[in-house]
């Protein structure tokens, strides 16, 4: 799952399986000043869809992702 975020970095926040595991990678990546930034963490599959949500919200209103 893709969320493309919307606001001046030019931010997408991605969700990928980890192999057969619940676990869940979530990855942000963003841009500031011209410059690639990116943050990423597996988590259970039940929170990866908050943590996504929560770093979109995070990206959109011109913050950096925090966990």
């Amino acid at each position: 799952m893709t969320i493309r975020v919307g606001g001046m970095l030019d931010a997408a926040v991605t969700i990928t399986a980890i192999g057969m595991e619940e676990r869940l990678h979530v990855e942000a990546s963003w841009n500031r000043d011209g410059k690639p930034r990116s943050t990423s963490m597996a988590v259970d599959g039940a929170a990866a869809q908050a943590l996504a949500h929560q770093w979109a919200d995070q990206l959109a209103a011109g913050g950096e992702p925090t966990s």
